[in-house]
């Protein structure tokens, strides 16, 4: 990207963005390379970390929007926490920092729906916690008016684990997942309606699957189908790191349980 040309093209693409978020999890090669399952040697992270200064100079100094000083705007360090990497927090912060970054937002990496109760789920010791704890008290220290450190722990639980306080899942009410035909057979212009962003591809959470035409959704919507998946689903057992946990949570405690006696207003 550090062709003028390309980069010219590539930010007037973002004329109407401010916000642009690159997830690179690493502060080193070393770790970004076995994150990202590349070779020991591969050069990737150096061009990463490149084309991040190169992004937020050229939006800059061109006056794009994205370079404006607003606080919702910029160019954000975006980290998942993994064991490998969590004691490269600090030197993450001030990574970002130096490179010109509005942020840095720390989320704890969480297992996807096909990988629970596997060898493969991720899990984080006290250890882990405690460590992130430290380094993340040092990465504080570079917030100012300029910089914002962030994290994303609150769909986790002390220890990182999901924390999906609630009973079922409403929020499948609230948004749709279009997704790729399924089979090599399907239509070519055919599409799958998911109803979860956090199971993309579980065929339980399927409303339909390889249709044509985008009013069939509607037509589907809120009809027994749409109903009996709701039934079906078994939180506890089958939910990974829930996107839409805080929209589960007040439904059931404000709305069904009226813990707010919003009924009473």
């Amino acid at each position: 990207m550090t062709n003028g040309t390309r980069m010219d093209r590539f930010v007037d693409s973002l004329s109407e963005t401010v916000w642009v978020g690159v997830s690179v999890d690493a502060a080193t090669k070393r770790t970004y390379n076995r994150l990202k399952g590349l070779a020991e040697g591969s050069d990737l992270f150096d061009d990463v970390v490149e084309n991040i200064a190169i992004l937020v100079d050229y939006a800059r100094m061109h006056s794009n929007r994205l370079g404006w000083r607003h606080p919702a705007y910029g160019v954000s360090f975006k980290y998942l926490l993994y064991k490998d990497n969590i004691a490269e927090v600090y030197e993450a912060a001030k990574l970002a920092k130096r490179l010109g970054c509005k942020n840095i937002h720390f989320r704890p990496a969480g297992t996807t729906w096909d990988k629970l109760d596997t060898a493969k789920e991720i899990t984080f010791s006290r250890e882990d916690v405690l460590l992130f704890e430290q380094q993340v008290a040092g990465a504080m220290k570079l917030d100012d008016e300029t910089f914002g450190v962030y994290g994303v722990t609150h769909k986790f639980n002390s220890q990182f684990a999901s924390a999906n306080y609630f009973s079922k899942c409403h929020s499948i009410f609230m948004t749709a997942v279009i997704e790729p035909p399924v089979g090599k057979d399907a239509p070519k212009d055919s599409f799958t309606v998911g109803l979860c962003c956090d199971r993309r591809g579980d065929p339980k959470l399927e409303l339909a699957r390889n249709i044509e035409q985008p009013d069939r959704i509607q037509e589907l919507w809120g009809g027994r189908e749409h109903w009996s998946i709701h039934d079906r689903i078994v939180v506890q057992n089958e939910c990974p790191r829930c996107t839409y946990q805080p929209h589960n949570e007040i439904y059931e405690q404000v709305i069904l349980n009226d813990s707010m006696t919003y009924r009473f207003i």
